[in-house]
Parts: structure tokens; sequence; C-alpha cells
């Protein structure tokens, strides 16, 4: 069976960020791969073709995946849950962490992306010089009030969460995770694990991303 594979990055990233996946991908020749921008998507970029069309959403990917009401046949959700604050071990925590970030990204833009990336696992992680700041924050802004929930439990395809106990920027809270667990919902825990792991060890995520599709 082909696959088309559409690969949405996470909030301070761009297409950069899929690029060491997407080449083990490529080696194995399994479909077609696509690397959305999200600032710049179009629904006519997804196939129409028949076959098996798999979303690979990272942290703030899985929001824009849900409003953009995508369809597709399974998704690989890394890092995050439909209700950012809420689904995380300390809301209240991250409610603040994300209201500075808001705060400051206007004034000092390149402090605040430098201390997410160091947050992410990524020690000298090159800014993209084109990045938008101003939909940056705008996203923040979302990330702290969209409450996607509904949408999620919607959704009638496999899905597959894949989260971290040591994720500096999504900690989330297994007890409420649990709870969005279903037949279509499979999830994965990972120990000692950033939130850039798709992009720090592209080979383990092949893994997991490979041996979910084999069971869809």
């Amino acid at each position: 069976m082909a696959y088309n594979f559409y690969f949405v990055h996470g909030w301070g990233f761009g297409e950069e960020f899929w690029f060491p996946l997407c080449k083990l991908l490529k080696k194995k020749d399994i479909g077609f791969i696509k690397i959305v921008n999200i600032e710049s998507f179009n629904k006519k970029i997804i196939s129409r073709v028949e076959k098996k069309r798999i979303f690979i959403t990272h942290s703030f990917g899985l929001s824009w995946f849900l409003k953009n009401k995508i369809s597709c046949h399974a998704l690989v959700n890394f890092f995050s849950a439909p209700n950012f604050v809420e689904f995380q071990k300390k809301p209240e925590k991250t409610k603040k962490v994300l209201e500075l970030m808001i705060k400051n990204i206007e004034k000092s833009p390149d402090e605040v992306m430098k201390k997410f990336y160091i947050n992410c696992g990524l020690e000298n992680y090159i800014l993209n010089k084109n990045i938008n700041y101003k939909k940056l924050r705008n996203n923040l802004i979302s990330l702290k009030e969209d409450n996607l929930v509904s949408d999620f439990r919607n959704l009638k395809i496999k899905i597959l969460s894949v989260l971290s106990y040591q994720d500096k920027i999504f900690e989330p809270s297994f007890e409420k995770i649990k709870k969005l667990n279903n037949e279509n919902h499979q999830i994965k825990i990972l120990k000692k694990k950033n939130h850039a792991f798709p992009y720090l060890e592209p080979d383990k995520a092949f893994e997991i991303i490979y041996k979910f599709i084999k069971t869809i």
C-alpha cells in the first residue's frame, strides 16, 4: 500500500523541522511526501488519489489540523493535545508562560525564540530570518485559548499520540490524556525525549510512524 504523508510543523518552526525525517521516508519509497507550510496551506495540495493520507503533526500543528478539518485516514500527533493548556501537568504555569511569551515576543523576539529552542532541546538552532512574529504571537494566543477537544473526539480515524515525560514545552497530565483514549486512539509515552524529538532523533521517530502505519 502506498501512502500520502503530510507533515505539519509546530510553533516556532518551519518546513526544515521535518527534513531529516522525510529523508528517511524517501529511502523507504512508500509514498508521496508533502511538508505543509501552515502559513500558505491550500487544501488543493491534498491528493485525490485513493491512497491512504497520513497527517503527521507536531505541537501547534495539531491545533492547525483540527481547525482546518482535514480529511485523512490517520493522524500521528507529536507532543500536543486538543487543549494545549488544560492537558498540561501544570496548566496555570503553562498559561503564565504563554502570557509572558505573548507579551515579550514583540519587544524581544530573538530572546523569546532562543529560550524556546533551548527548552525544545535545541541549543544551536538557526532562527529563520523570514519568521513572522505577528503570526507567531497570534498562534500563541490560540494555544492559550483554544479548546478543540470535541473536534478531536469527533475524528473517525486512527490516531497515535506520542508524548514524553520530560517535554519542557508540553508536559502532559497523563490522567487527562488517557481520557481522550478510545479504540481509534493509541498513546505512546517516551522517556527522556525533548519537544524537538522528531527533528533530533528522526530515525526513532521514523520507527514509531512506520510501526503505526502498518496497523491501519
